[in-house]
C-alpha cells in the first residue's frame, strides 16, 4: 500500500482486477483485523452514486477479490455488518511501517531509533495508494497516510540531528522544505543542521525566508518555537550545539509501550459524527483534550474506547487507560498519579509524595513522548486537571457523567456532548441483539421497546437480553412493564449519581436464576481477559451438575483418577450456565472462551464480593490453574528442577504435547493475571511451574511479571526456596534484554539461598546457568571454572537429564576457548543422552566441526539441528540452528544460502528483541556483502553489530565484529584503521580466552604487517597464529586472510 496497490503470492504478482475491486481491498486493508460495515464499503467504491443494490454489488466485489487473492481469500472474512480481512504486519507493509515507527519511540537508543525508522521509511515505494482512482480514499486516506510518512521523516531527522548528522541533512532538508514550504518543523531543523555546521548567516536567512513567505501567503509570524529557535541561533546559544556523545539520550528510568485500552465492542452501532469528530480534534497538533460527556449509559466509554482504537497508530508511546471512578467514588489525583507515573517506568521509591510534584513529574515523564490518555468517569475538572500532559504530542480523552465545562474554561479543551441514539441506531442495536440470542420479535414491538427504553445503549442491551434470557416470556409482557410500571425506576434515567447504570445492571441481574446470578458473581473473581469452561467449573465447585452428561471438553480432556467422569457433567452443566449469561448479553463468547465488557467486569466484582463462598471459588480456580499448568508442562517441558509442593486434583489433562502447547498460549494472560494477583505461595508455585514454558517462546514480559510476582509472596514469608527459584527464573528471563551481568546478579542470589537450604541439584543447574552468564559477559574461564563445578554435582547426583544440557553449554565455552577436541566430546556426549537438547547439541556440534574444517559434518550436524526446531516449533532452536548453518555456506562460498540462513536469524531476532542473535545475523550479513565486494553496506552492517554487542554486554560477538570490520578496511587499503580494531578485538579476547579470536586476530595482524612491508612483524604474528592453529587444530575460514610463508613471498617487494 506504501505505493501503487500491490499483492504477492509467495513472490508473484496477484492480478487484483478491476478498480472497484482495488478499492474494495485498498479500504479493508486500511482498516485490518476489523469489520468494515457495508456502508461505509459503499461510500469509498462508488462515492455520492451507489448502485441500485449496493449489498449484493458489495457481494459480488467481494467474491471477486477473494477469488484474485486464492489461498490467500481466506483472510477475507464475512461479519453480520460488513467485512474483515485478517492479516499481520509481515504481511502488509502499512501495519510493518506502523509497528517499526512505534518501536522507535523515544525511550529508545537512538542509534537502535535510527535503524528501525530507517526500515519503516524503507517501505514506501511512492505516493500511498498511488493510481487508485477512488475520490473518497484520495480525500480521506491518502493524504493521512502522507502525513504518517513525513512525521516518520522528521523523526528520523530529529535523530540524526540528535546523532551528529546535521551536515549530511542540509540537502535534504532544502529539498523537503522547498516541498512543504509550510511546515515549520522542517525549517527549524534546517536552521539547527546550518548552524551547526557553522553557517549561522545562513540559518538567520532561512528565518527570514519562511517568515516572509508565511507573511505573504498566510498572514501569519513565525510560531512562538520558531522565534525562540530563531532568537537562539543569532546569540549563538550553546544549547544549540550538537550533544555530546553520551549525553543524548538523557538518563531516565525505562518505557514500556503499554496498551491499556478495554476490547472493542464488535456490534458497536454510529455514532460516526462523534468519532470523526474525535479524530479531527485529535489530529489538530499540540496537546488536544476532548472531553466526552452524556448521561449513563449513553455509550460514553465505548465511543472513547473505540476512537482510541482506531487512533492507536498515532501515539506509538502508547495508549493508557485509567477508570477514576467518578460515579462510584472518585479517587484522588494523587493516587492516579503515582499508577500513572509506575506506568511510564518510574520505580515507586523515586514516585514523590505531594500531589504538585507528581504532576511535575509525569509532565516531565511525558515531554516529547507521545501518548494517548483515556480517562474514564471523571467526577470534574479538578480531578483530571493534575493528569495533564504539559508539552505537545501526547492527546487525552476524558468521560464524564457531568459537563466539564470548567476545564475547557481553563484550558483549550474541546467538548463532545453524546446525546441518545436516534430511533434508527437504536432498533439496529436491538435487532441485532435479539438476533445474536436468537429471540425474533415484531418490528413494531422493536421500535416500541426502543421508544421505552429512551434510545439509551445500556438500556436498550439490557432489555434485549432480558427478552433473551426468558424465551417463554411474552415480549409484551416485558414492554407492557415498561408501559405501565416504574419505568424510570427500572432504566433509572434519572442522571442521579450512579442509580442509571446500577439500576439497569440490577434489572438484567434479577431477570437471571439463582445459578447463573451466582455465577456472574463469582466471574466477577477472575483476574485475567476471559474465561474457559474449565475454568467456571472449578470455580462453581464440584457438584455444582444436577445430571452428569458425557461431553467432548476442549483439547480433548480425558477423565483420570484426579479428573473423574463426574467433572464432565460440571463442565456441561457450567457451559450451559455460561451460555445462559451470553444469551442475556452479559458476557461475549468467542470460540470457547467468554469474556464479560469492561463495565459488567466492574458490576460483576461487586457482585462476587458478597458471594458467601467467593474465598472458596478463587481457591478452587487457582488449583485449576496451577494442575492444569502442571500437566501441560508435563508434556511441553517441565522444570528439571521445580519447588517441591503438592500438586492440586483436578485440572485439565492433555493428550499430545501440542495440545498442551495450545492451552498454555491461550491462557497465558489468566495465568499471569493469577499469578499477580494471588500472591502467597500460589505465586511462586505457578511462576516455577511455567518458566521453562516461558522460556521456550520467550514470553519475556509475561516471564517477568510473573516470577517477579512469586518473587515477592516469597520474599514476604522468607521462604528462600521460592526466593531461589524466583531469582533462577528472573536470570534466564532478563539476560538476553538486560545483559549478562543482570543474569549473574539474580544467580548468585539463587546460588546463596539454595546452599543454605541444602538444595544440591538446584545448585547443580544453577552454577552451570551462572557458567554460561559468565561466558556471555566475556569471562570464560571463570566460565569453564563454574560450569565444571555444575557438572561435577550433577554426575555425583546421577542426573542424566540435567547432564545433556550442561553438556551443551561446557561446548560452547569450549568451543570459543579453543578446547575443540574436548568441546566435539561434549557435544557428542551429550546426545547420547535421553532427554538431552539435541536441536542445541547439534547445532552446537556442527559449529565445532566447522571451526575444525569439516564441512561436510558440520552441514550434517547442522541440518539435523534445524529439522529438529522446525519440529518443536521453538523459534529461538531454529534461529540458532540457521545461524551455524549461516557460518558454514559462508565458509564454502554459498553467500546467497549464507544470505538466506541470516535473514531468517535476523527475522527471529527481530520478533523476539534478541540483540544477541541480532548481531551475529548483521555480522554474517555484512560478510556476505564484503565477500561481494559491497564494502559500504558490509561496514553499516559491522558497525550495527558492534553497538548490539556492546550495548548487550556480548563481548564474543564484539570481537568478531570488529574482526570482521577490520578485514574489510584491510581490503579497501584502510591499515590503520583495520590495525585499530584489530588491536580492540585482540584485548578483548586476551582477557576473555578466546582463542580463536586470538588466532584470526594475528593472522590479520600479519596481513595488516605485510601490507605496510613489516616483514619481520608480519612473520612473528604470523608464527603466533600458527601456533594456536596447531594447538587447537582450529581451521579459520577460507575467506579469510591468513598469509601464509608462500603468499608472503609472492606479495613482498619487487616480487
Amino acid at each position: 500500500m506504501l505505493g501503487p496497490l500491490e499483492a504477492h503470492d509467495r513472490g508473484r504478482p496477484v492480478d487484483l482486477g478491476t478498480p472497484r475491486v482495488r478499492t474494495l481491498l485498498a479500504t479493508l486493508l486500511l482498516q485490518a483485523n476489523r469489520v468494515v460495515s457495508i456502508d461505509e464499503l459503499v461510500e469509498r467504491m462508488w462515492g455520492e452514486q451507489p448502485p441500485g443494490n449496493p449489498r449484493r454489488t458489495v457481494q459480488t466485489n467481494v467474491a471477486r477479490l477473494r477469488l484474485a487473492l486464492a489461498a490467500g481469500g481466506r483472510a477475507v472474512q464475512t461479519h453480520e455488518r460488513g467485512y474483515l480481512i485478517e492479516v499481520d504486519q509481515w504481511q502488509l507493509d502499512l501495519l510493518r511501517f506502523r509497528a517499526l515507527v512505534e518501536q522507535a519511540h523515544p525511550g529508545e537508543d537512538p542509534t537502535r531509533r535510527l535503524r528501525l525508522l530507517d526500515q519503516a521509511l524503507s517501505l514506501w515505494r511512492g505516493e500511498a495508494l498511488a493510481g487508485m482512482t477512488a475520490e473518497v480514499l484520495a480525500r480521506d486516506e491518502v493524504p493521512r497516510l502522507a502525513e504518517e510518512r513525513l512525521t516518520a521523516q522528521e523523526t528520523l531527522i530529529d535523530v540524526r540531528l540528535t546523532l551528529g548528522q546535521h551536515a549530511e541533512l542540509i540537502s535534504e532538508l532544502t529539498a523537503l522544505t522547498s516541498r512543504y514550504p509550510l511546515r515549520e518543523r522542517l525549517w527549524a531543523y534546517l536552521m539547527i543542521a546550518l548552524f551547526r555546521s557553522s553557517r549561522q548567516a545562513e540559518a538567520l536567512q532561512t528565518y527570514r525566508v519562511l517568515a516572509r513567505k508565511l507573511a505573504l501567503e498566510l498572514g501569519l509570524d513565525p510560531s512562538d518555537e520558531l522565534q525562540r529557535l530563531h532568537r537562539a541561533v543569532l546569540t549563538g546559544d550553546p544549547s544549540l550545539a550538537v550533544p555530546a556523545a553520551g549525553s543524548v539520550p538523557p538518563v531516565r528510568p525505562s518505557w514500556t509501550v503499554e496498551c491499556q485500552l478495554p476490547m472493542d465492542l464488535a456490534d458497536f452501532v454510529g455514532r460516526r459524527a462523534g468519532l470523526n469528530r474525535i479524530d479531527d480534534l485529535l489530529s489538530i497538533g499540540g496537546t488536544p483534550v476532548v472531553t466526552v460527556s452524556g448521561p449513563p449509559g449513553v455509550g460514553k466509554t465505548a465511543l472513547v474506547v473505540r476512537a482510541a482504537h482506531r487512533l492507536r497508530w498515532r501515539f506509538p508511546d502508547g495508549q493508557w487507560y485509567v477508570r477514576l471512578g467518578g460515579t462510584t467514588g472518585p479517587r484522588d489525583a494523587t493516587d492516579v498519579l503515582a499508577d500513572l507515573l509506575r506506568t511510564s517506568g518510574m520505580e515507586a521509591p523515586d514516585i514523590p509524595e505531594r500531589l504538585d510534584a507528581r504532576a511535575a513529574a509525569f509532565r516531565s515523564r511525558l515531554a516529547d513522548r507521545k501518548v494517548l490518555l483515556v480517562f474514564d468517569d471523571a467526577s470534574g475538572a479538578d480531578q483530571v486537571e493534575p493528569l495533564l500532559p504539559g508539552t505537545s504530542g501526547c492527546a487525552v480523552l476524558v468521560t464524564a457523567r457531568s459537563s466539564l465545562a470548567a476545564l475547557t474554561a481553563r484550558y483549550p479543551a474541546h467538548e463532545i456532548t453524546l446525546d441518545l441514539l436516534p430511533p434508527a441506531d437504536a432498533r439496529t442495536l436491538l435487532t441485532r441483539v435479539l438476533r445474536a440470542g436468537r429471540r425474533q420479535i415484531e418490528p413494531a414491538a422493536v421500535a416500541e421497546l426502543a421508544d421505552l427504553c429512551g434510545q439509551l445503549p445500556l438500556a436498550l442491551r439490557i432489555s434485549a437480553a432480558a427478552l433473551v434470557a426468558r424465551p417463554s416470556v411474552p415480549a409484551t409482557r416485558w414492554i407492557d412493564g415498561l408501559r405501565t410500571g416504574n419505568r424510570l425506576a427500572r432504566l433509572a434515567i434519572d442522571g442521579s449519581g450512579g442509580s442509571a447504570v446500577r439500576s439497569a445492571f440490577d434489572q438484567a441481574y434479577a431477570a437471571l436464576g439463582p445459578e447463573l446470578r451466582r455465577l456472574f458473581g463469582l466471574l466477577g473473581l477472575v483476574p485475567g481477559p476471559d474465561v474457559t469452561v474449565g475454568a467456571v467449573a472449578a470455580l462453581l465447585g464440584p457438584g455444582a451438575a444436577p445430571v452428569a452428561t458425557p461431553v467432548v471438553a476442549p483439547f480433548d480432556h480425558a477423565p483420570t483418577d484426579q479428573d473423574p467422569a463426574g467433572c464432565a457433567a460440571d463442565r456441561d452443566h457450567s457451559e450451559r450456565l455460561l451460555d445462559g449469561l451470553a444469551a442475556a448479553n452479559l458476557i461475549q463468547r468467542h470460540g470457547d472462551r467468554f469474556a464479560f465488557h469492561d463495565l459488567l467486569r466492574l458490576y460483576a466484582a461487586e457482585r462476587g464480593a458478597d458471594e458467601p463462598d467467593a474465598a472458596a471459588a478463587w481457591a478452587r480456580l487457582c488449583d485449576w490453574y496451577l494442575a492444569t499448568a502442571e500437566a501441560a508442562v508435563r508434556l511441553d517441558g517441565p522444570n528439571p528442577v521445580p519447588l517441591p509442593h503438592p500438586v492440586p486434583a483436578g485440572g485439565d489433562r492433555f493428550r499430545t504435547a501440542t495440545q498442551a502447547r495450545t492451552w498454555l498460549d491461550a491462557e497465558r494472560a489468566n495465568l499471569v493475571a493469577a499469578a499477580v494477583r494471588a500472591a502467597g505461595p500460589f505465586s511462586w508455585h505457578l511462576a516455577d511451574t511455567l518458566m521453562t514454558y516461558f522460556q521456550r517462546g520467550q514470553h519475556i514480559r509475561e516471564w517477568e511479571a510473573a516470577t517477579t510476582a512469586g518473587l515477592r509472596a516469597a520474599e514476604a514469608v522468607g521462604y528462600r526456596l521460592g526466593e531461589a527459584a524466583m531469582h533462577r527464573s528472573l536470570a534466564s528471563a532478563r539476560h538476553r534484554r538486560s545483559g549478562p551481568l543482570v543474569a549473574i546478579d539474580h544467580l548468585t542470589a539463587a546460588l546463596d539461598r539454595y546452599r543454605r537450604e541444602d538444595a544440591v541439584a538446584a545448585t547443580a543447574v544453577t552454577l552451570c546457568n551462572l557458567g554460561y552468564n559468565h561466558f556471555l559477559s566475556g569471562d570464560l574461564r571463570a566460565a569453564l571454572a563454574t560450569l565444571d563445578r555444575g557438572i561435577t554435582v550433577i554426575r555425583q547426583l546421577d542426573r542424566s537429564d540435567l547432564l545433556g544440557t550442561a553438556l551443551n553449554l561446557c561446548c560452547i565455552v569450549q568451543t570459543h576457548t579453543g578446547e575443540l577436541g574436548t568441546a566435539l566430546h561434549s557435544a557428542t556426549a551429550g546426545l547420547e543422552i535421553e532427554g538431552a537438547p539435541r536441536t542445541m547439541l547439534y547445532a552446537n556440534r556442527g559449529e565445532v566441526r566447522r571451526v575444525l574444517g569439516d564441512y561436510p559434518g558440520a552441514l550434517a550436524d547442522a541440518s539435523q539441528a534445524l529439522a529438529l526446531a522446525r519440529r518443536s516449533g521453538i523459534r529461538r532452536s531454529e534461529a540458532i540452528a540457521h545461524d551455524t548453518l549461516t557460518r558454514i555456506r559462508l565458509d564454502n562460498g554459498d553467500l546467497d544460502l549464507a544470505r538466506q540462513h541470516a535473514e531468517c536469524v535476523l527475522h527471529v531476532a527481530e520478533l523476539l528483541d534478541d540483540a544477541w542473535l541480532e548481531a551475529g545475523a548483521l555480522i554474517a550479513i555484512g560478510d556476505v556483502y564484503r565477500l561481494r565486494g559491497v564494502s559500504a553496506r558490509a561496514g553499516e552492517r559491522y558497525a550495527r553489530a558492534v553497538r548490539l554487542a556492546i550495548g548487550s554486554g556480548s563481548r564474543i560477538h564484539e570481537a568478531e565484529a570488529r574482526l570482521s570490520f577490520a578485514v574489510a578496511d584491510l581490503t579497501n587499503g584502510r591499515t590503520a584503521s583495520a590495525r585499530e580494531r584489530v588491536h580492540v578485538a585482540l584485548d578483548i579476547a586476551d582477557r576473555a580466552g578466546l582463542r580463536l579470536v586470538q588466532c584470526q586476530a594475528s593472522h590479520l595482524l600479519a596481513a595488516i604487517s605485510d601490507c605496510e612491508g613489516d616483514s619481520d612483524a608480519a612473520a612473528a604474528h604470523g608464527a603466533r597464529a600458527a601456533e594456536i592453529q596447531a594447538e587447537t587444530g582450529y581451521h579459520p575460514p577460507p575467506h579469510f586472510p591468513v598469509l601464509t610463508p608462500t603468499t608472503r613471498e609472492s606479495a613482498s617487494p619487487g616480487r
